[in-house]
């Protein structure tokens, strides 16, 4: 080799390629050892992320058919239920959907565990990219997914975050629960989070997901305002998503921002097509 630096990057190579040779658990604990991260083998999702991986193998190299190894290795991830050796597994759409979400949680965990272990002055920036994510998993319509990512960034002992952040990790964790199906009602993180000193637009999101619709109301015009809010957020975003075709609510929106909730479309002569 003609330098150090060739030398360097061979190593490190060298050092990717075992690592990426071996098992998922051992590069997880790579991960945890090597940047004294918080333990992902103890988050609830590891042991199906786990076995995800030792099912894979059996599609490669077992033609599906359950064998001691894939029986060790979900053990030691911490798998309960488990098919008896012999047994000739199955993968549907659920599992599929149920996989992809499950890489995706463990992607997004240890990112975030790695991002505030080296970067610990930029943990605002790191939960707001966090909220961002659960924002889009619900206007995707993935509330389990977004369900989570929350009740791990609340999890968090020292915060690492401000108030709003907060308020709006809860207002989500409302919204995905409410998207479940799931009364929010007597919700205890609900009611225990402070939310006196919100601006007019948490205020906003938190009525509407409460479905406070007086209150909700008298939100729309100081949200405006304070937070120049505009009747695309009204349409668009999952906490409004039940309050959007109440009648007040609906007659507020349009007197404060001069447009109807619902959005309209209109063709003109020359085949444009134009939202209202």
């Amino acid at each position: 080799m003609g330098s150090i630096d060739q030398i360097i990057e061979k190593v490190i190579d060298d050092e990717i390629d075992s690592l990426m040779s071996k098992s998922h658990d051992d590069q997880v604990k790579f991960f945890e050892d090597n940047f004294h991260i918080p333990k992902i083998k103890e988050h609830d999702a590891y042991p199906a992320f786990i076995e995800l991986f030792q099912r894979r193998n059996l599609i490669a190299h077992g033609d599906m058919i359950v064998n001691e190894r894939y029986i060790n290795g979900c053990k030691k991830a911490g798998c309960v239920e488990l098919s008896k050796i012999g047994e000739r597994l199955d993968i549907d759409a659920s599992y599929i959907e149920q996989s992809i979400s499950l890489c995706y949680e463990m992607l997004v965990l240890m990112t975030i565990s790695v991002w505030r272990k080296r970067r610990k002055e930029e943990s605002e920036s790191i939960f707001s990219q966090l909220l961002g994510i659960t924002f889009d998993l619900l206007k995707d319509g993935q509330p389990a997914l977004a369900l989570r990512l929350v009740d791990y960034a609340l999890s968090i002992k020292d915060g690492g975050y401000g108030q709003f952040l907060k308020q709006a990790f809860v207002i989500n964790r409302a919204i995905a629960l409410k998207m479940q199906g799931k009364d929010i009602t007597d919700d205890q993180v609900l009611n225990s989070t402070d939310f006196s000193s919100s601006s007019p637009l948490v205020r906003l999101c938190l009525a509407s997901v409460k479905g406070d619709v007086d209150t909700a109301a008298k939100c729309l015009e100081p949200a405006k305002m304070a937070d120049n809010i505009n009747v695309g957020v009204i349409r668009s975003w999952p906490a409004f998503q039940w309050i959007r075709t109440e009648n007040e609510f609906a007659a507020k929106v349009e007197e404060v921002f001069g447009q109807p909730v619902a959005a309209t479309i209109s063709i003109n002569s020359d085949d444009e097509i134009k939202m209202a």
